[in-house]
């Protein structure tokens, strides 16, 4: 088993909303591809002699992720505020074991388990390992905080019991 415990705060929930928002997004897919189509644009605007298209080219290829990025902290920065993560962290804890994820509010004495087969995706940052139980929603788990079993133990356990289930591979 392993045991970790430690607070859901604002650097917690900024971390999977930003992973959310920038590599898992349909909207930062779209976004990238928008930007490659405006850059081809503007190759085809300067070799073609047509400066006035160049110019509208750049501030579309700045300005879109810009807006994008903008919108995604101040989305992020919102919830934050709401959910008061700043002053009054949530304290949690996770007992994780090969059968199943415990996860434990300290605050509000709820829990939630979780069987490996629940699991749609995970993800793996250098401080954190996100067990996605939908396509918006993730047990956020900082490796940094393990006070019990090895942190190995819940990487493999994460690759090989997901990928079982799911029947796909591990990224």
């Amino acid at each position: 088993m392993v045991l970790i415990e430690s607070n859901f705060d604002a650097p917690t929930y900024r971390a999977f909303y930003r992973y959310d928002a920038f590599f898992k997004s349909s909207k930062a897919l779209v976004l990238a591809i928008g930007e490659i189509l405006l850059a081809a644009l503007l190759i085809y605007c300067i070799t073609a002699g047509y400066s006035q298209l160049v110019l509208v080219a750049v501030i579309f290829i700045v300005a879109l992720p810009v807006v994008y990025v903008v919108q995604v902290e101040s989305t992020m920065r919102k919830y934050i505020a709401l959910a008061k993560l700043k002053t009054d962290p949530i304290p949690v804890r996770f007992e994780i074991s090969d059968k199943k994820i415990i996860t434990l509010n300290k605050r509000t004495a709820q829990h939630k388990t979780y069987k490996w087969s629940e699991i749609a995706a995970v993800r793996e940052t250098g401080k954190f390992l996100f067990l996605y139980v939908n396509k918006t929603q993730a047990v956020v788990l900082n490796k940094e905080h393990v006070k019990e079993g090895k942190l190995e133990d819940l990487q493999r356990w994460s690759k090989t019991l997901v990928q079982k289930h799911s029947g796909k591979k591990p990224r």
